[in-house]
């Protein structure tokens, strides 16, 4: 279970949004999966992140990273996507909000393994928050924390740690150095290496040389070719293969060069939706952040029709609640320009609370995105009159319906 807000996953996974996602939960699974040896292939390895999503994104972007909020978007769909038993909780903007949900995860995980332990003298009473995730971890053997970077759970941890049952079953994972406090109770200590998560909160003097370029970790091609170097190795180059025998004779032949022909891929096209941001306050929640696309990629999501939709919920803010009585399609793996298709398309209906929504993550519209000097030029707008600039010229001539 990890804190998403402190612990953060590397740049490398994050600015590749959708597949960096998927990449990060397959290199943290097989870490994990290298501490438990030969017991790898019995042990279910099941992972959750707890993250304020939007807030992460405006966190690292203020930082100077280069991820925006919709690699963020991309990246949290990709770590869900790629393995069932692997989730990216998006928990909103409430503060404290992931390490409370974090807390309450853990102390229910916590109760239910007790009540197993003690089945023969308690009757087991589920907790209050029962959800499904925890009904499937009754056999919880072990519980790895992503929490190093937070002294605030202390506390908790230590109270966990007074129960000599769960003390052996408690790890936490370092990211961030652990916090002194943390420290302190003794908790036993984790490290999965450097390539998964940040070593420094965004803020930190580390992040900024490391996102500006500074010195990054190896590559694995890099690690293991000199990994097999010694000081007395022979190296075979191709110096010392000129330098050694008789040399070739030499024969001249004038050949003409070769005309040049560059190879040239079609380029792909972006747009950004919408096209201008009118000088115009819509009300309390402001302008939504506009999204840059690929005009290829929104052409395909929109030839998708009726069952072959793909569920706008399941790849923006996933997984979707309603699970197989679900009319659209959730068995599919979108790229980084298909889940922004995916979110401009969501943007193309009314938020129900419009400007008074408080979700900082909202996959819907609160204002019409589909404005261009002066007119809307979505001809089946669902939008209200008032969600345009004042003096809007309308091709939807049955706009009126919507207020």
């Amino acid at each position: 279970m990890i804190d998403g807000d402190g612990l953060i996953f590397r740049e490398q996974w994050t600015r590749q949004g959708f597949e960096g996602g998927k990449k990060a939960a397959q290199a943290l699974r097989e870490a994990i999966a290298e501490q438990c040896g030969d017991r790898a292939d019995d042990i279910e390895i099941v992972c959750k992140v707890v993250a304020n999503r939007a807030g992460l994104g405006k966190t690292l972007s203020r930082a100077g990273g280069p991820e925006s909020c919709a690699d963020i978007r991309g990246f949290a769909a990709g770590f869900t996507n790629a393995y069932a038993s692997f989730d990216f909780v998006d928990v909103g903007t409430t503060p404290g909000a992931a390490s409370s949900k974090l807390k309450g995860m853990l102390a229910a995980i916590v109760e239910r393994r007790e009540s197993a332990l003690y089945a023969d003298t308690f009757r087991y009473r589920p907790p209050a928050d029962n959800t499904r995730w925890h009904l499937q971890n009754q056999n919880c053997k072990h519980i790895l924390l992503g929490i190093s970077h937070d002294p605030s759970y202390a506390p908790f941890v230590s109270e966990i740690l007074e129960d000599e049952t769960t003390r052996e079953c408690i790890t936490v994972i370092e990211g961030v150095p652990v916090a002194h406090e943390l420290a302190s109770t003794e908790v036993k200590v984790m490290d999965l290496g450097k390539n998964i998560f940040r070593c420094e909160t965004p803020n930190g003097s580390a992040y900024s040389a490391w996102a500006n370029g500074g010195p990054r970790t190896a590559s694995p091609a890099t690690s293991v070719g000199s990994s097999n170097l010694t000081p007395g190795s022979s190296i075979m180059s191709y110096a010392n293969v000129t330098s050694s025998g008789s040399p070739p004779p030499q024969i001249n032949v004038a050949i003409a060069p070769r005309p040049f022909s560059a190879v040239t891929r079609p380029k792909v096209q972006y747009q950004q939706i919408p096209p201008q941001q009118p000088d115009w306050n819509p009300g309390a929640r402001g302008l939504d952040e506009p999204i840059t696309v690929s005009v290829t990629a929104l052409e395909n999501i929109k030839k998708r029709k009726d069952h072959d939709k793909l569920c706008n919920n399941h790849f923006l803010r996933g997984p979707c609640t309603k699970g197989d009585s679900c009319m659209f399609v959730h068995n599919y793996k979108p790229t980084t320009d298909e889940i922004n298709a995916i979110a401009v398309l969501a943007r193309q209906n009314p938020c129900t609370s419009g400007q008074d929504c408080e979700l900082e993550d909202c996959i819907y519209g609160h204002h019409c995105p589909s404005m261009k000097d002066g007119v809307c030029c979505h001809p089946f707008c669902k939008f209200a009159e008032d969600a345009h600039p004042p003096g809007t010229k309308y091709r939807n001539s049955h706009i009126r319906a919507n207020n």
